[in-house]
């Protein structure tokens, strides 16, 4: 179980890294358009709102794919353990 969740943190976490490489192309475009048609400060605005978004979304596939593990473990003591477990690992997402 470890071996395998091992791969699949491994592929969750360059999938990710891949992902937001290509949006960062796409973000800082549409920064440059935002600078020149809305301003400087719609600019920032822009920015700071990506990164944490972007910072969300990589805690949340970083909690997320950790927890499976754990919930596999728990539901060796049944299911309305395992859920416990899954629902607070997606839970942070949301929280964020």
């Amino acid at each position: 179980m470890i071996e395998i969740s091992g791969a699949i943190q491994e592929g969750a976490m360059a999938y990710l890294n891949r992902q937001y490489k290509t949006i960062a192309v796409v973000g800082i475009i549409i920064a440059v358009l935002l600078y020149f048609g809305l301003g400087w400060i719609t600019t920032v605005g822009f920015i700071v709102g990506a990164i944490f978004s972007g910072l969300c979304g990589y805690v949340g596939m970083y909690v997320a794919v950790r927890s499976n593990l754990r919930v596999c473990e728990a539901a060796k003591k049944g299911m309305p353990f395992a859920l416990l477990v899954a629902f607070k690992g997606g839970a942070v997402t949301g929280l964020m």
